[in-house]
Order: structure tokens, then C-alpha cells, then sequence
């Protein structure tokens, strides 16, 4: 078992809060949900690379941004190769059928807080210990392909990525915007990338024109 901490606490004790009474509730609840999701599945990622699993897990993603994006087009009606994305769909069930799940009800005796959710059958190695203030969850592969696959099915993939510079850490994003690591890997993207270059000079260009017609500003 390796056991792992994470900086952004909170969502997976949110997870467990009481049953929302307003659309305010719901809507910040659904978001913890979907940042636990992510949190999972970014500390096992992150704790695991260079092992089979890691490569399994990665694979799955990819399949599933790309059947994702498919999935999109249909939504916005725009034309999409069915055939293709029937066989994509396919290939992504049968990679999922490895993967034995059984229903689970994890409560909180402390709270009186109790949720629904699948669980894996017999945990896949390598587990990682994700811990939350009082929590101490094992999560193992399928744990992980659980978390993808309810941000996948509610289009919030993005929010379990890697690092668009180094390629290496993977992020909880807290928004599609969201895709580097730290400072220094965001500003490394801009100076190599000649799109980004030139959105930056562009607004440094309009920042100066701000300031000299308003001076006093």
C-alpha cells in the first residue's frame, strides 16, 4: 500500500455531507463529488507511473476523451463517423468487463451520514491510501476507473489531466482552463508556443494602451 496525501482537502469529506436543500447545495455538492472523483483518481495516478496499472488506466482515459468528444459532436450536431464511434464504444466495454464491481453503502457513525456507491469486487494492486482530515481511503485500480467514468459520462474528464508542459504530473483542475501543473510550467508553455506568445503580447500591448489613455486609473 503506498500511502498518499493531497494539498486540495475537502472533497472527499464533502462527499459525505448531508443530502442537499437548495439548487446552491446541490450544485456545490455536485462539484465536491466531481473534485473527489478527480482527487482520486490524480493521487493514484501520480503515485503509480511506470506500472502496468498506471498504463492500463491512462489508456482507458484516452479512450474515453476521445468517445467523449465523438459524443459531443453528435450533441452538437456535427457530422461523426457512427460506425467508428459504435467500434470506440465497443472497445471501451470490453476493456471496462475486467473490472468486478458490487454495490456498497460506506457510512459515517460519527455524522450519521451515509451514501450509495460500487466498489470494486477484489481490489487490483497497487493500492494507494488517499487521507482527508479524518478519512483514510484505500483506492485501488478500479476504484480509479470508477472516478474517470463518472467524469467522463458527466463531460468533466478535464478535470483529471495531465500537465500540458511537463507531461508528467497529473493535476485536479478546477476549471477546463486549468492545465498546467504549477508557475513555472505555465510560463514555459507560453514562452515555447507562438499562439500563447503572441495572446500574451497582445494583452501586455492592450494593458499599456489602458494605462496611458487612463493615467490616473
Amino acid at each position: 500500500m503506498i500511502a498518499m496525501g493531497h494539498k486540495q482537502r475537502g472533497h472527499l469529506t464533502e462527499a459525505l455531507a448531508p443530502r442537499p436543500k437548495t439548487n446552491t447545495e446541490l450544485k456545490r455538492r455536485n462539484r465536491a463529488l466531481s473534485l473527489s472523483d478527480a482527487q482520486i483518481a490524480v493521487v493514484w495516478l501520480n503515485a503509480t507511473k511506470g506500472s502496468e496499472a498506471y498504463k492500463r488506466i491512462v489508456g482507458l482515459r484516452a479512450e474515453m476523451e476521445y468517445l467523449g468528444s465523438m459524443l459531443n459532436s453528435i450533441r452538437r450536431k456535427e457530422p461523426v463517423n457512427l460506425a467508428e464511434a459504435r467500434l470506440r464504444h465497443k472497445k471501451l466495454t470490453q476493456e471496462l468487463s475486467i473490472y468486478p464491481l458490487r454495490p456498497s453503502m460506506p457510512c459515517d457513525l460519527e455524522t450519521g451520514t451515509w451514501r450509495f456507491a460500487v466498489v470494486a469486487e477484489a481490489a487490483k494492486e497497487p493500492i494507494v491510501e488517499i487521507t482527508d482530515r479524518r478519512l483514510k481511503i484505500p483506492v485501488s485500480e478500479t476504484d480509479v476507473v470508477g472516478a474517470l467514468g463518472r467524469l467522463a459520462a458527466n463531460r468533466e474528464l478535464f478535470k483529471a489531466r495531465q500537465c500540458k508542459q511537463c507531461r508528467d504530473v497529473w493535476l485536479v483542475a478546477q476549471r477546463e482552463m486549468d492545465k498546467f501543473c504549477s508557475k513555472q510550467c505555465r510560463e514555459a508553455f507560453r514562452q515555447a508556443d507562438e499562439d500563447s506568445r503572441e495572446r500574451h503580447a497582445r494583452a501586455q500591448r492592450a494593458y499599456i494602451e489602458g494605462l496611458k489613455s487612463n493615467p490616473n486609473a
